[in-house]
């Protein structure tokens, strides 16, 4: 069996012809479970992905990738296929409880993707690249499904983040506190950066019922052509 090994950023390469760049990605558990196995392609790469790491070393080719993935405690399995956007970094995010989604659904929260399933699981794909001039952005992602997120900073006005949204903070600082609210509990983000600043990701998550959160720094891109592709918010897959 696949020895696991987990690291602080993981790296998917992958070889896509002269002059095409490569594509890395890394995988982020920011599930509200406490742990999932995760098959790529037909193969469990990850028997035991804990909620809040992000890594893997599953080989990923092509334009697609068929993903598994198993809540560990009630074994409930839903598959999404993610599809990758253009070459250079890309960070794939899982998110969800693996419970029935309501048929009627919260207040903003997003429903535009239905799965056939009717699992509470949801996979992003967000493009990335190194920061530059001085200044970052941090990309959050609200992964709570019950409750949305309400987000403040220095350089950030306030904005409510539904549940399974986004919101992108473009010209922060390397260095930054947020505030972050969410059912009746604040938490302070504190972002804390040396040498040459890096966009991240911040995800929100729920980790015995209480809000929690991973920051993921997005590795620096390698891609000759990343400058000139399109920039995409997180792309929902089924």
């Amino acid at each position: 069996m696949k020895r696991m090994v987990f690291f602080a950023v993981f790296f998917c390469w992958v070889s896509r012809g002269e002059g095409e760049g490569e594509r890395r990605v890394q995988i982020v558990n920011a599930t509200s479970v406490p742990s999932i196995s995760l098959e790529v392609d037909g193969r469990e790469d990850y028997p035991d992905f804990p909620q809040g790491l992000y890594t893997g070393d599953a080989p990923v080719s092509g334009e697609t990738a068929r993903f598994g993935m198993k809540e560990k405690k009630e074994g409930v399995g839903v598959e999404r296929v993610v599809r990758y956007g253009g070459g250079g970094v890309q960070t794939v995010v899982l998110l969800g409880d693996f419970r029935d989604i309501l048929a009627e659904p919260i207040q903003n929260q997003r429903d535009e993707v239905k799965e056939k399933d009717g699992k509470n699981v949801f996979v992003k794909v967000y493009p990335g690249c190194m920061g530059g001039g001085g200044s970052v952005r941090y990309r959050w992602v609200n992964g709570m499904g019950d409750r949305p997120l309400r987000l403040s900073g220095k350089r950030q006005e306030e904005v409510e983040i539904p549940p399974f949204g986004s919101h992108a903070s473009e010209g922060q600082e390397a260095c930054a506190i947020f505030s972050a609210r969410a059912g009746g509990k604040e938490l302070a983000v504190s972002m804390t950066q040396r040498g040459t600043p890096r966009n991240a990701i911040i995800v929100f998550y729920l980790k015995e019922g209480e809000p929690a959160f991973l920051r993921v720094f997005e590795p620096p891109c390698a891609c000759r052509d990343c400058a000139a592709s399109p920039r995409q918010e997180g792309q929902e897959h089924e």
